[in-house]
Protein backbone atom coordinates (compact mmCIF):
# COMPACT_ATOMS: atom_id res chain seq x y z
CA UNK A 1 0.00 0.00 0.00
CA UNK A 2 2.94 2.28 0.67
CA UNK A 3 3.72 1.57 -2.98
CA UNK A 4 0.90 2.78 -4.63
CA UNK A 5 0.63 5.80 -1.97
CA UNK A 6 4.13 6.65 -3.15
CA UNK A 7 2.66 6.29 -6.88
CA UNK A 8 -0.51 8.38 -6.05
CA UNK A 9 1.79 10.81 -4.50
CA UNK A 10 4.19 11.25 -7.33
CA UNK A 11 1.31 11.77 -9.67
CA UNK A 12 -0.83 14.44 -8.12
CA UNK A 13 2.92 16.26 -7.43
CA UNK A 14 3.32 15.73 -10.88
CA UNK A 15 -0.12 16.94 -11.74
CA UNK A 16 0.92 19.94 -9.52
CA UNK A 17 3.63 20.94 -11.08
CA UNK A 18 2.03 20.68 -14.55
CA UNK A 19 -0.58 22.99 -13.13
CA UNK A 20 1.35 25.20 -11.60
CA UNK A 21 3.36 25.39 -15.22
CA UNK A 22 0.21 25.95 -16.61
CA UNK A 23 -0.87 28.58 -14.60
CA UNK A 24 2.54 30.38 -14.73
CA UNK A 25 2.57 30.27 -18.59
CA UNK A 26 -1.15 31.71 -18.75
CA UNK A 27 -0.23 34.26 -16.41
CA UNK A 28 2.40 35.02 -18.75
CA UNK A 29 0.58 35.48 -21.76
CA UNK A 30 -1.68 37.28 -19.98
CA UNK A 31 0.32 39.61 -19.01
CA UNK A 32 2.07 39.88 -22.09
CA UNK A 33 -1.39 40.64 -24.07
CA UNK A 34 -1.67 43.20 -21.53
CA UNK A 35 1.50 44.97 -22.30
CA UNK A 36 0.80 44.65 -26.15
CA UNK A 37 -3.10 46.26 -24.63
CA UNK A 38 -0.74 49.02 -23.39
CA UNK A 39 1.73 49.63 -26.31
CA UNK A 40 1.82 53.89 -26.54
CA UNK A 41 -0.15 54.90 -30.38
CA UNK A 42 -2.59 56.39 -32.24
CA UNK A 43 -6.30 55.59 -32.90
CA UNK A 44 -7.17 56.00 -36.48
CA UNK A 45 -9.66 58.59 -35.01
CA UNK A 46 -7.19 61.02 -32.97
CA UNK A 47 -5.17 60.59 -36.22
CA UNK A 48 -8.03 62.19 -38.40
CA UNK A 49 -8.68 64.79 -35.45
CA UNK A 50 -5.01 65.88 -35.94
CA UNK A 51 -5.30 66.22 -39.58
CA UNK A 52 -8.28 67.94 -39.82
CA UNK A 53 -6.90 70.66 -37.10
CA UNK A 54 -4.33 71.23 -39.69
CA UNK A 55 -6.34 71.79 -42.56
CA UNK A 56 -8.08 73.93 -40.54
CA UNK A 57 -4.94 76.15 -39.49
CA UNK A 58 -3.80 75.64 -43.28
CA UNK A 59 -7.45 77.56 -44.56
CA UNK A 60 -6.66 80.27 -42.37
CA UNK A 61 -3.20 80.70 -42.47
CA UNK A 62 -3.15 80.59 -46.75
CA UNK A 63 -4.99 83.78 -47.41
CA UNK A 64 -2.92 86.24 -44.75
CA UNK A 65 0.20 84.29 -46.84
CA UNK A 66 -1.07 85.92 -50.11
CA UNK A 67 -1.31 89.21 -49.13
CA UNK A 68 2.53 88.48 -47.47
CA UNK A 69 3.61 87.79 -51.02
CA UNK A 70 1.86 90.17 -53.08
CA UNK A 71 2.80 93.05 -50.75
CA UNK A 72 6.44 92.43 -50.87
CA UNK A 73 6.36 92.50 -54.55
CA UNK A 74 6.48 96.53 -54.48
CA UNK A 75 9.82 96.10 -52.04
CA UNK A 76 11.67 94.21 -54.34
CA UNK A 77 10.46 95.51 -57.46
CA UNK A 78 12.19 99.03 -55.67
CA UNK A 79 15.26 97.18 -54.82
CA UNK A 80 15.31 95.85 -58.56
CA UNK A 81 15.39 99.51 -59.54
CA UNK A 82 17.93 100.88 -56.80
CA UNK A 83 19.79 98.00 -57.56
CA UNK A 84 20.57 98.77 -61.21
CA UNK A 85 20.96 102.37 -60.40
CA UNK A 86 23.67 101.41 -57.89
CA UNK A 87 25.18 99.50 -60.69
CA UNK A 88 25.01 102.25 -63.40
CA UNK A 89 26.79 105.11 -61.00
CA UNK A 90 29.31 102.36 -60.07
CA UNK A 91 29.94 101.01 -63.70
CA UNK A 92 29.71 105.09 -65.13
CA UNK A 93 32.64 105.73 -62.66
CA UNK A 94 34.80 102.84 -63.32
CA UNK A 95 34.62 102.74 -67.28
CA UNK A 96 34.84 106.06 -67.67
CA UNK A 97 31.39 106.18 -69.75
CA UNK A 98 28.13 107.41 -69.25
CA UNK A 99 25.45 104.97 -68.11
CA UNK A 100 21.49 105.30 -68.51
CA UNK A 101 18.98 104.04 -66.19
CA UNK A 102 16.10 103.79 -68.81
CA UNK A 103 12.10 103.59 -67.38
CA UNK A 104 8.84 102.68 -69.56
CA UNK A 105 5.79 102.95 -67.52
CA UNK A 106 3.37 101.28 -69.54
CA UNK A 107 5.77 98.08 -70.12
CA UNK A 108 6.34 98.34 -66.59
CA UNK A 109 10.03 97.67 -67.57
CA UNK A 110 13.40 99.15 -66.85
CA UNK A 111 17.13 98.34 -68.01
CA UNK A 112 20.45 99.80 -68.43
CA UNK A 113 22.30 101.05 -71.64
CA UNK A 114 26.03 102.08 -71.80
CA UNK A 115 27.29 104.75 -74.11
CA UNK A 116 29.17 103.29 -77.38
CA UNK A 117 30.38 106.36 -79.37
CA UNK A 118 27.34 108.51 -80.46
CA UNK A 119 24.79 105.83 -79.58
CA UNK A 120 23.82 103.98 -76.14
CA UNK A 121 23.56 100.06 -76.28
CA UNK A 122 22.83 97.20 -73.58
CA UNK A 123 26.04 96.20 -71.50
CA UNK A 124 27.68 93.26 -72.72
CA UNK A 125 26.91 91.50 -69.06
CA UNK A 126 24.16 90.05 -67.24
CA UNK A 127 23.09 94.13 -66.59
CA UNK A 128 22.04 94.10 -70.45
CA UNK A 129 18.35 92.89 -70.55
CA UNK A 130 15.52 94.36 -69.49
CA UNK A 131 13.76 93.87 -66.31
CA UNK A 132 9.84 93.45 -65.66
CA UNK A 133 8.55 94.71 -62.93
CA UNK A 134 6.63 92.36 -60.59
CA UNK A 135 3.42 91.46 -61.71
CA UNK A 136 0.90 94.22 -60.40
CA UNK A 137 3.34 96.55 -59.28
CA UNK A 138 2.82 99.96 -61.40
CA UNK A 139 5.86 102.74 -62.20
CA UNK A 140 5.63 106.42 -62.38
CA UNK A 141 8.41 108.43 -63.12
CA UNK A 142 8.82 112.28 -62.94
CA UNK A 143 10.93 112.85 -65.94
CA UNK A 144 10.37 114.78 -68.88
CA UNK A 145 9.87 112.18 -72.02
CA UNK A 146 12.89 112.15 -74.20
CA UNK A 147 13.48 111.23 -78.11
CA UNK A 148 14.97 107.86 -77.21
CA UNK A 149 12.79 107.72 -74.21
CA UNK A 150 12.87 108.78 -70.04
CA UNK A 151 16.14 107.66 -68.85
CA UNK A 152 18.20 108.71 -65.30
CA UNK A 153 21.96 109.04 -66.70
CA UNK A 154 25.00 108.45 -64.78
CA UNK A 155 27.75 110.21 -65.67
CA UNK A 156 31.74 109.37 -65.45
CA UNK A 157 32.08 111.87 -62.64
CA UNK A 158 29.72 110.28 -60.51
CA UNK A 159 26.65 112.52 -61.07
CA UNK A 160 23.47 111.65 -61.90
CA UNK A 161 20.22 113.48 -62.76
CA UNK A 162 17.45 114.33 -60.62
CA UNK A 163 14.44 111.69 -60.45
CA UNK A 164 11.56 110.63 -58.58
CA UNK A 165 9.91 107.41 -58.89
CA UNK A 166 6.56 105.72 -57.18
CA UNK A 167 5.86 102.03 -57.94
CA UNK A 168 2.36 101.54 -56.26
CA UNK A 169 2.09 97.76 -55.69
CA UNK A 170 -1.10 95.61 -56.27
CA UNK A 171 -2.44 96.36 -52.69
CA UNK A 172 -1.94 99.80 -52.94
CA UNK A 173 0.77 99.95 -51.10
CA UNK A 174 3.52 102.71 -52.64
CA UNK A 175 7.11 102.74 -52.34
CA UNK A 176 9.00 105.97 -53.04
CA UNK A 177 12.43 106.34 -54.53
CA UNK A 178 14.30 109.44 -55.62
CA UNK A 179 17.68 110.76 -56.64
CA UNK A 180 17.40 114.55 -55.20
CA UNK A 181 20.09 115.74 -56.43
CA UNK A 182 23.37 115.52 -58.32
CA UNK A 183 25.76 113.63 -55.89
CA UNK A 184 23.19 111.62 -54.34
CA UNK A 185 21.89 108.04 -55.37
CA UNK A 186 18.77 106.91 -55.96
CA UNK A 187 17.51 105.46 -52.92
CA UNK A 188 13.82 104.42 -50.78
CA UNK A 189 12.44 107.65 -49.73
CA UNK A 190 11.38 106.29 -45.95
CA UNK A 191 7.81 106.70 -45.43
CA UNK A 192 6.56 110.51 -44.35
CA UNK A 193 9.15 112.48 -46.13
Amino acid sequence: MTYRMNQLREKVASCQLLVASERQRRSSLATSNQQLATVPGFTLIELVLVMSIIALMAAIIAPSLRQFSMGRRTKDSAALVVGLAEYARTAAMSEGRTYRLNFDPVQRQVWLTAQDGATFSPPSNEYGERYSLADGVNMSVDLTHQQDGQYVQFSPSGRTQTVHVTLTGPLGDTVQLACASATEVLAVVPAGQ
